[in-house]
């Protein structure tokens, strides 16, 4: 029996330095694991980063595109405004072509699902949610918009000029939410590409 506990004893100082080098291993696994969990991290919110900045660069265009077509109906419609008040006999005929604009939110919305924006600064996302509110501002009243066209076909004689008047109105109110939100868009797209 005391022929064991001396090779016990004898053994210890080995087992320590094993048991030493197991938690050292197990520790060293572990912030490896860490490390690449903080890697994949970081590279899927720089891959959320770029999709957000070309979602909000696509967004500017469209935008930007449509603006000019809205300038163009508002001229149109101001036009016959001007002449149906001035001869209400001509006052029957208004022919424009409404065009929606589609932007998108995906890519700003897939990075708060998957919650990779708690690895964006504050700063971009302060950026970020003021431009997808402002979009969502511009959204609401294109979709009023879009109801004022609907009501088109349902007026009655003697309405057009008045449809004319208010459809004038709240597209004017678009092009300018349009031109505040494509400055925005603009200053936060300068903003990346300065950094």
């Amino acid at each position: 029996m005391k022929k064991l506990q001396y090779k016990f004893t004898k053994r210890i100082p080995d087992i320590l330095l094993e048991s030493f080098f197991i938690v050292v291993a197990l520790l060293l696994a572990l912030a490896l694991d860490q490390w690449r969990d903080e890697q994949k991290g970081l590279e899927l919110a720089k891959n959320a980063k770029t999709a957000i900045y070309a979602e909000l660069t696509d967004n500017k265009k469209k935008l930007e595109d449509k603006r000019i077509a809205h300038e163009k109906i508002l001229e149109t419609i101001n036009l016959y405004i001007q002449q149906a008040e001035a001869k209400p006999s001509n006052a029957n005929e208004l022919e424009f072509e409404y065009t929606m604009v589609l932007i998108s939110n995906s890519a700003w919305n897939s990075a708060k699902m998957t919650q990779v924006v708690q690895s964006f600064s504050f700063k971009e996302i302060t950026n970020f949610s003021q431009m997808y509110q402002m979009q969502d501002l511009y959204l609401t009243n294109q979709d009023k918009i879009i109801d004022k066209v609907m009501e088109m076909g349902e007026l009655k004689e003697g309405e057009l000029l008045g449809f004319a008047k208010g459809f004038a109105h709240r597209l004017a109110i678009l092009i300018d939410i349009n031109k505040s939100f494509s400055k925005g868009l603009e200053a936060v797209i300068l903003e990346k590409n300065s950094t």
